[in-house]
């Protein structure tokens, strides 16, 4: 993956300490330090499969991608991403997604002008 962002994109919420701390740039894009994208590990994976062979994971980004799905299928994914995630897990979708009808197993937060998901712990 290549990291890459926009002057614009950059700027929106990320304070300038961990901008310079985890982001190099060339003057027009603004690129993540090869130290940080080391830590991140890619996987491309079918959303019709079983995630369990995944473990545990922290933080889920699935943006822009549920609006494209039957109600079932995004109650069955959003369900099943709520078990992989590690308690106090995140998820991360798309501005113009939601899952308030979808499922239960989520705790929706807010963060300067942005909506994100942590998963509850009750069923964990």
């Amino acid at each position: 993956m290549a990291g890459r962002f926009d002057g614009f994109s950059i700027s929106r919420g990320l304070p300038e300490d961990l901008k310079s701390r985890y982001f190099e740039s060339d003057g027009k894009v603004w690129t993540i330090k090869n130290d940080v994208k080391e830590m991140v590990k890619y996987k491309k994976t079918n959303l019709q499969d079983d995630f369990s062979p995944l473990g545990k994971q922290d933080i889920i980004f699935c943006r822009h991608v549920l609006i494209y799905f039957s109600d079932e299928f995004k109650k069955d994914i959003l369900y099943r991403m709520s078990r992989l995630l590690k308690p106090d897990g995140y998820l991360f979708i798309g501005a113009s997604e939601s899952i308030t009808n979808y499922t239960p197993e989520y705790e929706m937060l807010r963060h300067a002008r942005g909506l994100y998901y942590k998963v509850k712990n009750e069923k964990k």
